[in-house]
């Protein structure tokens, strides 16, 4: 992931995709790496949070497995939760770029997507505005509790916003 982190160690949370009990690489996940959000919600909301996360032990092979179940639960208790949604506009290309912009509202937040999900825009504004806004900044149930504690920099102090 690079040679910043929020916290001078991380903890790699192991994830199973959907309803599988097998590990999948692409849905394993952070914490201790964002200086915001290290995990978003469905809804965009924040389930842990930089300043959550209290550091781990990389000679300690256990020192992660309480803060990833902890992750699982607040994930599995996210994805029992049901939301108001809707998609307010999607536009594609059709100059062989073979893509797609859109604009969706959960709750009371909006958000552009194909671009950075953990930023919510005020929905009183066109979608046009969104998209500018988003794409101008940004350049373009789970199961499993294993964890594992990664030194990136022991002198690095907590970055949290």
């Amino acid at each position: 992931p690079g040679d910043f982190a929020a916290h001078g160690t991380v903890c790699h949370c192991e994830q199973a995709f959907g309803d599988s009990d097998v590990a999948s690489p692409q849905s394993d996940l952070l914490l201790g790496y964002r200086t915001g959000c290290d995990v978003a919600g469905r809804s965009g909301d924040c389930l842990y949070g930089c300043s959550e996360f209290p550091g781990c032990d990389p000679g300690d092979a256990t020192s992660c497995q309480a803060l990833c179940a902890d992750l699982d639960a607040r994930l599995d208790a996210d994805a029992e939760r049901t939301f108001d949604a809707a998609l307010r506009s999607a536009v594609c290309t059709t100059d062989g770029a073979c893509g797609c912009r859109s604009v969706f509202r959960v709750e009371d937040h909006c958000y552009a997507g194909q671009a950075k999900l953990d930023t919510p825009y005020d929905c009183a504004l066109t979608d046009e505005a969104i998209l500018a806004q988003a794409f101008s900044a940004s350049g373009g149930g789970v199961a499993g509790s294993s964890g594992t504690a990664t030194q990136v920099d022991p002198n690095a102090p907590d970055q949290c916003d």
